[in-house]
């Protein structure tokens, strides 16, 4: 399923981590994506646990593609939630 990457960052980010992400914005042209593509977005990227439809020339993940979780995620990484989780 493809995500848009604009508006992820409430989705993905504790509320703590999200507040501290909004008080490093201090340019007027800093976003949620661009911060959250340089830290998190693009090193998944370049790791291949995330793929994109690109949607801009900028080579990095931008705030106008959509991303989703490849194969290798989902093989090397797995949350389980609830009581019976291991």
């Amino acid at each position: 399923m493809w995500k848009p990457v604009r508006g992820i960052a409430p989705e993905i980010l504790l509320p703590g981590v999200l507040n501290q992400l909004r008080k490093t914005m201090v340019s007027q042209y800093d976003t949620e994506e661009w911060i959250l593509a340089g830290y998190l977005l693009n090193p998944l990227f370049d790791l291949g646990l995330i793929e994109r439809k690109k949607k801009s020339e900028w080579p990095r993940v931008t705030e106008k593609d959509e991303i989703r979780l490849t194969a290798l995620w989902r093989k090397f990484i797995g949350f389980a939630w609830g009581a019976g989780a291991r």
